[in-house]
């Protein structure tokens, strides 16, 4: 199967590894707008013409499914996914399954960006639950630029403002998956929950399909970038430039 992954940066790498892991006999496309990286300080109608754009490309490369990634994508797919002849899952959509269905929480964090936060996605999706949220976009551009010592800080610093009688802090952006690591160490008294697990799982993927590929997309040329991205994956790949 022809599988597509999209994420505004690195956060998808997580899930893409784990969905190579389980599923390694696939042909996998990431997509990675590092050009327009970030959306979630963006306004909405701008990245709705982004996320139309990589939608209809991805449609030109005859996918068979695609797995978005990203939380403030996802908050415009439910909009768009009847245009489209291949099936989407999104990250956003397994995170409030999991707030709604495996836990009786009465009250959660949410550390996501603030156009995810503005969208209110979490607050439809999920039922009679107090939700706090917390503007986490400086982090995602820090994880991008890479610099270790300020990601750690600024890591402390949003658990610091999550209410302290939250049940559990969901990781509202796949950026901060990569550090999760990070986050239960800085605080080892909460349960830090996000869905890409139980997204995984139920993808409808073969275990043996004879191909395997894997083709890595960027929207623009950087070497720096190319080094971040090998921090982060666990496979060997094709790397390839578009212009959305």
């Amino acid at each position: 199967m022809r599988i597509a992954v999209i994420d505004t940066g690195l956060g998808g790498l997580d899930i893409l590894n784990k969905m190579i892991k389980k599923y390694p006999n696939n042909e996998y496309i990431y997509l990675c707008d590092n050009y327009n990286c970030p959306y979630g300080v963006k306004y909405k109608e701008e990245v709705n013409e982004l996320v139309i754009k990589i939608l209809d490309f991805l449609e030109s490369l005859n996918i068979n499914l695609l797995v978005v990634a990203c939380n403030t994508i996802s908050t415009f797919i439910d909009n768009l996914r009847q245009n489209y002849s291949y099936p989407i899952y999104t990250i956003l959509d397994y995170n409030a399954k999991i707030i709604n269905e495996r836990y009786k929480y009465k009250k959660i964090s949410i550390i996501a960006t603030s156009l995810t936060i503005r969208s209110e996605a979490y607050f439809y999706k999920t039922n009679d639950i107090d939700i706090q949220f917390v503007n986490g976009s400086y982090l995602t551009k820090l994880i991008e630029d890479g610099n270790e010592e300020k990601i750690e800080n600024e890591i402390k610093t949003l658990i610091k403002q999550c209410d302290k009688d939250s049940d559990a802090i969901l990781l509202g952006c796949t950026h901060y998956a990569l550090y999760k690591n990070v986050f239960m160490k800085k605080c080892c008294s909460k349960l830090f929950i996000e869905g890409s697990k139980e997204l995984i799982y139920d993808l409808p993927l073969d275990k043996f399909n004879n191909k395997k590929d894997i083709n890595i997309i960027l929207t623009k040329d950087d070497d720096d970038y190319l080094l971040k991205i090998n921090k982060f994956i666990n496979s060997k790949y094709n790397i390839h430039k578009i212009k959305l």
